[in-house]
């Protein structure tokens, strides 16, 4: 079956026109894998993460020569992932793939229970619904992934705080619920949530399956700062080191309406910024054509704050995120993939 489009595209800075294309062959998952090496740590906070868009050749008639491209197809439906054991009397009850992205691009997140035997090796087979270029219908192709379970990360870490307990000092606590040769907790502080600088250690409890309770206190807060990061640097008794989640607390001294930094993630993003005082807060979101796609009010306290911004409902695209207090505002530029 042919089909006639009008396709534009750019080729070297050249805009060209073409009038007529019919595809060839069928769609295929590309890139699929954003890590190259296919091993997946069990207990991770972080899932192993696998990214896909689908893409259909298509022949393209450009001043009468045929040429050959790989087109993105908008993909419809859910996407499904059917993990399969490998390793001789292992099972996939302990296997769990999730799904998030949009109708361009998707991503399937993958964790493994702590009781899955280290060294289990298991497939999924991932099966993605997209738009075909022939027939108009939402079709579908499908590919395997294959992967090993590896050991597990040195610490388990259930909650990781900081609190201001005065204008002076910062208390944070943590919990672990195992540790695995676990040598000492570094403490790492940062002003910009970027660069960090270690203020002390804390021993750790070695291997342990137990509940343990630590504790630290900064009594040098930084003087030229609105806000202070920290962050755990867990370090085995190989060597090996490993980062918890960053938290941040407010310390009160702002003077400024500006933007810190910006967190994205596939879902969400974070806009971290400082104010001078407490207020009510208007927050938009523009697309690149000026149109607000979101707005909505929020509360802010003087020094530290953040704004979540889900993505969900966002088209792909670069989006503006303005903040406005009535006197003053701030933008940041936010990606949805």
């Amino acid at each position: 079956m042919k089909k006639t489009y009008l396709i534009a595209l750019f080729f070297s800075g050249l805009f060209l026109s073409v009038s007529s294309a019919q595809t060839v062959g069928t769609a295929t998952i590309s890139p699929f894998s954003t890590n190259a090496n296919p091993t997946i740590i069990r207990k991770s906070n972080n899932p192993f993460q696998v990214s896909y868009t689908v893409s259909q050749p298509v022949v393209l008639l450009i001043g009468g020569m045929a040429v050959t491209v790989n087109l993105p197809n908008t993909l419809c439906n859910n996407a499904q992932a059917t993990p399969t054991a490998t390793t001789s009397g292992a099972t996939t009850n302990n296997i769990f793939v999730g799904l998030s992205g949009d109708m361009s691009t998707g991503f399937f997140n993958i964790q493994v229970d702590k009781s899955t035997p280290v060294g289990t090796n298991f497939q999924i087979l991932y099966t993605v619904y997209y738009v075909d270029f022939n027939t108009g219908l939402c079709t579908s192709t499908s590919t395997v992934g294959f992967y090993t379970v590896v050991e597990d990360l040195p610490i388990e870490l259930v909650s990781f705080n900081a609190k201001l307990e005065n204008s002076a000092a910062a208390q944070l606590q943590w919990v672990t619920a195992s540790e695995l040769n676990n040598d000492f907790f570094g403490v790492e502080r940062s002003t910009d949530g970027k660069h960090f600088d270690q203020l002390g250690q804390i021993k750790g409890a070695g291997t342990s399956t137990a509940i343990n309770n630590y504790a630290f206190e900064d009594l040098n807060l930084p003087n030229n700062s609105s806000v202070a990061y920290y962050r755990l640097k867990s370090v085995d008794l190989t060597g090996k080191a490993d980062y918890s989640k960053v938290v941040a607390i407010n310390l009160g001294k702002s003077k400024n309406f500006n933007v810190v930094n910006i967190l994205n993630s596939p879902d969400k993003s974070v806009v971290q910024y400082e104010t001078p005082a407490d207020g009510d807060l208007t927050v938009s979101i523009f697309n690149l054509n000026g149109q607000a796609v979101q707005q909505f009010k929020t509360t802010a306290v003087k020094g530290y704050n953040e704004i979540n911004v889900d993505k969900n409902t966002l088209s792909s695209g670069v989006y503006m995120v303005n903040v406005n207090n009535g006197a003053q505002s701030l933008n940041a530029k936010i990606v949805k993939f």
